[in-house]
Formats: C-alpha cells, sequence, structure tokens
C-alpha cells in the first residue's frame, strides 16, 4: 500500500482521494454513510478528516477497500 504525500493538500483534496478509492468497491450512499459513521469508539471518518488525521483516515480506507479482513486496532490508536 502506497500512502499519499499528503503535505500540501486541503482537506477537499484529502477527501477527493478517499472518496476516489472508496469509489472502487462501494456505491456512492454507502460511501456518504461510511463518511459519518462510527468507525472506532467516537471516532467517524469525516471527524478524522477535520482534525487533520489524513494518513490515519487514509489507512482506514484501505483496509475498507481491501477484500481480506483486517485487524483495525493498530489505525484506532494511530494518532498523525
Amino acid at each position: 500500500m502506497v500512502v499519499p504525500d499528503f503535505a500540501g493538500l486541503d482537506a477537499e483534496a484529502v477527501r477527493q482521494l478517499v472518496d476516489d478509492s472508496l469509489a472502487r468497491v462501494m456505491e456512492p450512499r454507502y460511501r456518504a454513510e461510511w463518511w459519518e459513521s462510527e468507525i472506532f469508539e467516537g471516532q467517524t471518518p469525516s471527524g478524522m478528516l477535520k482534525a487533520g488525521r489524513y494518513r490515519q483516515l487514509w489507512l482506514l480506507t484501505d483496509s475498507f477497500c481491501d477484500s481480506e479482513e483486517r485487524d483495525l486496532s493498530e489505525i484506532d490508536h494511530m494518532r498523525d
């Protein structure tokens, strides 16, 4: 997995990168729900985006796009 260089990207550009990635595996209505769903206790993808935790958000996105089930606990405790 390649993590993009987020330097110089604003939240909207990161959101577009994530949405483009999710589009490979999710329909638009599920992507909209994904942004607001509580993935970790008290954390939503849109909250990660607002907090500037782009790397954490990208790793979470990658795990959702992967057909193999992954342990998300490392991503949960990550802080960019």
